[in-house]
């Protein structure tokens, strides 16, 4: 190694008057002596300075001091000394800041996470399990453990130092979670997570969460596994409910509840037959009227006495943990035109009209008649012997047709052609006494069996009223179709069907009976009915 420093000798003349003693230089010299300095021609050193001290023993006195000189940072010799200098002992200080998942690079930032006492630092991560050789510069994003390395190079000033520490990434904790399903038999809920639940947007996560049972009510949490760990939730902070599972019921006549319903009219009862709930279940039915989002319980009875929107619930009564069983359906009241039975109607081609008809008091028969094809629906069966016991009575085109009945029918008319001011409804009573009543059968007054009238062939049906001021009578009964071809039944008052004879007597034993006839016939040509009282 070439030195880089020179050597020099310096004397130095210490002349001090008579009687007095120099300590300056370190020695006591008498009054007569001259002391003379002479230094080292090498220099003497420490950490900073370096020197060249008297060669005199005893003599302190030192020359030529001055602090080292470097050529920089990185050069170790003094350029005048020849002093090689060391490094001083470096240091790192961590104070790193908590961090949480944010779909960013968690750098270590210096000054705000770590600190160096000299030096550029050069910082390297790896995940807190992997070996060494996995260190890198990339800056973690997801939630985890980490080690962060930190290494700053050494130089004459400052010796090298590598420094490590763990951190760590929290995942991002979801509060609040409130989770709903239906009961399905399961006590599992697996959710699709999103920005609602705090997820940040372009993240997927799915919790898979296990209840304490599959029953319905409000549940406890066993545990809850994420698909992706930068989330994460305390099962106290998650809410789960299982609701119980709806299944709809059939109710065989829910059809009426699609309208129109008319204000005055009565609603029949829900048919409950074969509703698809286990045997043995019971329901409650309730009625309620429709206020805004308020539901005021109303009765049976009072149901169309006022216009309005309604609603129908029916629920299973039997307890059942799991499952309900209903029927929920709103329906409107709207008001109605209201006639006499034997009021002009009018009505316009290829329109439809409903009307409340008031049959009046009386067990009567009213034939239809009309000019152009005409349908006519009878709803309400009570005390309307259209099609006995038939919902909904339909004929199309006929020219007439016989209702009777008392009290107050529904009628759907609609017409093809249109008619006015032309009376539809005749009064067709028979007073009896010794009138004959005549009516002649053909294919149109065919009906089809009911499941009241289960009769095999082509039904026809006869109905009149008799309104005999003389009271009980007797009357026969004869009709002119091949014998073997047509049959005919009676009742009175819709009473038990009797097979009646052609020719035979039938007895009233009040006024006003009110009689059906039931005809079946394999006739394809027109016959005659006629019904006389005998004299």
């Amino acid at each position: 190694m070439n030195r880089k420093f020179s050597i020099s000798k310096f004397t130095l003349l210490c002349v001090t008057p008579m009687i007095v003693t120099l300590t300056s230089c370190g020695n006591e010299i008498s009054n007569n002596d001259v002391h003379t300095h002479t230094f080292s021609e090498t220099y003497s050193h420490n950490e900073e300075y370096h020197w060249k001290e008297c060669n005199i023993e005893g003599c302190s006195e030192i020359s030529e001091k001055e602090a080292h000189t470097y050529d920089g940072d990185n050069d170790s010799d003094c350029n005048v000394c020849g002093y090689v200098r060391e490094g001083k002992e470096n240091k790192i200080s961590f104070t790193i800041s908590e961090k949480t998942y944010n779909q960013k690079p968690q750098e270590l930032k210096l000054g705000t996470d770590f600190s160096v006492e000299y030096g550029t630092p050069l910082v390297s991560y790896k995940k807190k399990d992997e070996d060494n050789s996995k260190y890198n510069s990339t800056a973690p994003t997801n939630a985890g453990t980490y080690v962060a390395k930190v290494e700053v190079a050494g130089n004459a000033l400052y010796k090298a130092i590598s420094l490590e520490k763990e951190f760590e990434i929290k995942p991002i904790e979801l509060t609040n979670l409130v989770f709903n399903k239906v009961y399905d038999n399961d006590n599992h809920i697996k959710q699709k997570l999103d920005s609602s639940n705090g997820v940040l947007l372009g993240d997927e996560v799915t919790i898979d969460i296990r209840l304490n049972n599959a029953t319905a009510g409000e549940k406890s949490v066993v545990s809850a596994k994420w698909d992706n760990t930068n989330y994460n939730a305390s099962l106290s902070s998650i809410t789960c409910h299982i609701d119980k599972k709806i299944i709809p019921i059939t109710v065989k006549n829910a059809s009426i509840y699609e309208g129109p319903i008319y204000k005055g009219t009565s609603l029949p009862n829900p048919n409950l037959e074969g509703t698809g709930a286990p045997s043995g279940t019971n329901f409650e039915t309730k009625y309620f009227k429709v206020d805004g989002e308020n539901l005021n319980e109303v009765a049976f009875s009072n149901l169309t006495k006022e216009v309005g929107k309604y609603r129908i619930e029916i629920k299973n009564t039997t307890n059942n943990e799991n499952i309900i069983y209903q029927f929920i359906k709103e329906f409107e009241v709207k008001n109605i035109e209201s006639a006499k039975v034997t009021d002009d109607i009018t009505l316009s081609a290829n329109t439809t009209k409903d009307m409340l008809l008031d049959l009046g008091n009386e067990n009567r028969v009213y034939k239809l008649k009309f000019n152009g094809k005409i349908q006519v629906k009878f709803f309400r069966n009570d005390r309307v012997y259209g099609y006995l016991n038939s919902e909904i009575n339909n004929r199309i085109g006929d020219t007439q047709y016989y209702i009777g009945g008392d009290g107050v029918v529904l009628a759907r008319i609609t017409s093809e052609v249109g008619f006015s001011g032309n009376n539809i409804f005749d009064d067709a009573t028979w007073n009896g006494e010794s009138e004959n009543y005549l009516q002649t059968f053909h294919e149109t007054n065919v009906l089809a069996p009911t499941s009241s009238a289960p009769f095999a062939g082509k039904v026809i049906c006869a109905y009149f009223s008799i309104d005999d001021n003389d009271g009980e009578g007797t009357y026969y009964i004869e009709w002119d179709s091949h014998e073997s071809k047509t049959s005919v039944y009676g009742s009175i008052d819709n009473q038990e069907l009797v097979l009646y004879v052609n020719g035979g007597t039938h007895e009233l034993n009040s006024q006003g009976c009110y009689v059906n006839l039931y005809i079946i016939s394999e006739e394809t040509t027109a016959f005659n009915l006629r019904i006389r009282k005998s004299s």
